[in-house]
């Protein structure tokens, strides 16, 4: 095998973990033994691209928060067993003003701390278990792939990563929504009244599984399938 640097195989890096020098020389006696390549140094720093990523979403899930509300409320609170006078009108700015009127300015963000919650979670899963999958699909560098071969591994950890995403944040996305379609008017009782609250109590009432997890499945097919369609288009639109 030739010693020269440009014809050792490079492992795809992680751009996620720092890696400690004792780390780093078991990972690099490892791949001596195995005739790899040298570990190339990341350039850029993950955990501030993190917090600027996720502050980004946050600012913005918040500033949008009474818009995601309004559109929760018209799609689940034209049901029958809604009370009447709980139903939301056919009009968006009728619904705005019942809001405002009857819960209060600040009742348009009911809901929204535990939407950024979900949020900064499905980041940090992405950022820190993203590379790790993808790395055990394709333990080489990307350009050792080509064709169905790099693209069923890219599919298959994208589909991976957002369906664990999916599945582990899947609480947070349920309270969100009774959260933001509680209607209680001001001074009444409210059905839920922290994000603490309406995960206890749901998974008192209606069990842990079959509470907080209802539609689990849906949700978690719905991401790998849109995650194995878009991941792949993004990574075709870059390579090109």
């Amino acid at each position: 095998m030739s010693d020269n640097k440009g014809d050792k195989e490079l492992l795809s890096q992680s751009k996620i973990f720092n890696i400690s020098s004792y780390a780093r020389n078991k990972v690099e006696t490892k791949r001596r033994n195995k005739g790899l390549g040298e570990l190339i140094p990341r350039e850029n720093n993950p955990y501030k691209q993190f917090l600027t990523y996720s502050t980004s979403i946050c600012f913005a899930k918040t500033l949008f928060a009474p818009l995601e509300r309004l559109r929760l409320i018209s799609q689940v609170r034209h049901m029958p067993n809604i009370p009447t006078a709980e139903r939301a009108s056919g009009s968006s700015f009728s619904n705005l003003a019942k809001i405002v009127g009857e819960q209060g300015p600040l009742a348009l963000w009911r809901g929204n701390n535990v939407d950024i919650y979900r949020h900064f979670a499905v980041i940090g899963l992405q950022v820190t278990v993203y590379d790790r999958i993808k790395h055990a699909y394709m333990p080489y560098d990307s350009s050792r792939y080509s064709g169905i071969d790099y693209y069923w591994r890219l599919i298959a950890s994208a589909g991976m990563i957002m369906g664990i995403t999916a599945g582990i944040t899947y609480p947070l996305d349920l309270i969100h929504t009774r959260l933001a379609s509680d209607m209680s008017k001001k001074g009444q009782q409210r059905l839920y009244t922290t994000t603490f609250d309406c995960f206890n109590r749901t998974n008192i009432d209606e069990g842990f599984k079959k509470g907080l997890y209802k539609g689990i499945e849906l949700s978690v097919a719905s991401s790998a399938i849109r995650a194995g369609l878009v991941y792949p288009l993004y990574d075709l639109l870059q390579r090109e």
